[in-house]
């Protein structure tokens, strides 16, 4: 089970919240507000003008083996 839980929270921006799931490649990323799930976003949903240049270095990065998040 995943000890450390990569998250984000509504007032999030675009761009940090690429940037989030870029530093800890992943795909999608939980949003929370006061302790509790309230959604999903993943690389397609940001709409980020380099969402699939992300993309492409998370899926090179996990391909990699280096971390499985």
């Amino acid at each position: 089970m995943t000890e450390n839980i990569i998250s984000g929270y509504p007032q999030m921006d675009v761009e940090e919240a690429a940037q989030l799931m870029q530093e800890h490649q992943i795909k999608r990323l939980l949003v929370i507000e006061n302790g509790e799930v309230q959604g999903v976003v993943s690389l397609g949903d940001l709409g980020a003008k380099k969402a699939s240049q992300i993309a492409g270095n998370i899926l090179s990065e996990v391909s990699k083996g280096e971390n499985y998040n």
